[in-house]
């Protein structure tokens, strides 16, 4: 009887495995400092996720948001001239994705957040994203770097589009993830 119920829980563990392998091009890790930079800035909420109540769904949509704001960093990284991010750029991304500042207004919309979320296992995406980032966004550095949050939100104000194809234009065209 052990060795039947030893083999179906290997059989069904390999199925699980094929059924994964199939989807994901390769584990995706979250750097450490974004994922602090995140706890601390409250992207969780930003999801309008309750940890307390939390479900995988939950935990795959802010896996895949920091793996989405990973990709973007190191781009926004890579275009100031910079080998790996840092926390401005960490920022920066979380900006771009519309999950920081809190006040900010989300001009990506679930459904746009839903072609983000790949970023978590998609070597695809991943290669593609980084071509989705526009020029503003690539500023958002400098542009934010050692500002107060109340003086952060005036810039934001400023530089950041409320019209939906302004702000994939400038700052991240998720249309472009279609493909």
């Amino acid at each position: 009887m052990r060795r039947v119920i030893l083999v179906l829980f290997v059989l069904a563990l390999l199925t699980i495995v094929a059924d994964i392998a199939a989807v994901a091009d390769d584990a995706y890790i979250i750097p450490e400092q974004l994922q602090r930079l995140a706890a601390e800035q409250h992207v969780a909420v930003r999801l309008g996720i309750k940890w307390g109540e939390a479900n995988l769904t939950d935990v795959g949509r802010y896996m895949s948001t920091l793996a989405a704001a990973d990709v973007v960093a190191r781009t926004i990284s890579a275009k100031n001239g910079r080998k790996a991010p840092i926390r401005i750029d960490y920022l920066s991304a979380l900006m771009a994705t519309c999950n920081w500042p809190p006040n900010k207004p989300p001009v990506i919309t679930s459904k746009d957040r839903e072609l983000l979320y790949p970023a978590f296992y998609s070597e695809k995406l991943q290669t593609i994203l980084p071509n989705a980032v526009g020029e503003t966004a690539l500023k958002f550095p400098s542009l934010i770097e050692g500002k107060t949050p109340e003086d952060i939100d005036k810039t934001v104000e400023e530089i950041v589009p409320k019209d939906r194809l302004k702000y994939f234009s400038l700052i991240l065209n998720v249309d472009m993830l279609h493909r």
